[in-house]
């Protein structure tokens, strides 16, 4: 059960409104340090640059291709990257749950709304869950 419930956030994480920002800034306060840290502890500074510049230039892309802006972009990436890892997060991928924690970080980093479905239906609770699973590795 507990880790359907992982699951079910880290595909909620990626979905898209301007519902449910206070759960969601509740659920980014227990989530920002430990996802932080963890990226910091399990990866390179290097990766981490090197991933960042990657994103950037897909939605830099994307805009000068489709026109649109910033968080659409970006939103549209996560939902691919979710359903393209599902599987790995479910098997508890270490590289993917980093993934997760650079995009997690960066909607906070940015102080943009999290996609619809994640504002709907964390929780606290399933936040902390996260966590428990991050002190796993």
């Amino acid at each position: 059960m507990r880790n359907y419930i992982l699951v079910v956030f880290l595909l909620v994480i990626f979905s898209i409104s301007s519902y449910g920002t206070e759960t969601w800034q509740e659920a980014a306060e227990v989530v920002r340090k430990p996802c932080a840290e963890f990226v910091q502890s399990q990866s390179k500074p290097e990766f981490v640059k090197k991933w960042r510049k990657k994103l950037d230039e897909r939605i830099e892309q994307r805009i000068i291709d489709q026109a649109g802006d910033y968080e659409s972009h970006l939103r549209s990436i996560v939902l691919d990257w979710a359903a393209g890892n599902e599987g790995l997060l479910r098997c508890g991928d270490k590289e993917a749950y980093i993934e997760l924690c650079l995009y997690i970080g960066l909607f906070i980093e940015k102080g943009m709304s999290p996609p619809n479905m994640m504002r709907e239906r964390l929780t606290v609770e399933v936040a902390r869950q996260l966590v428990e699973r991050l002190r796993g590795f």
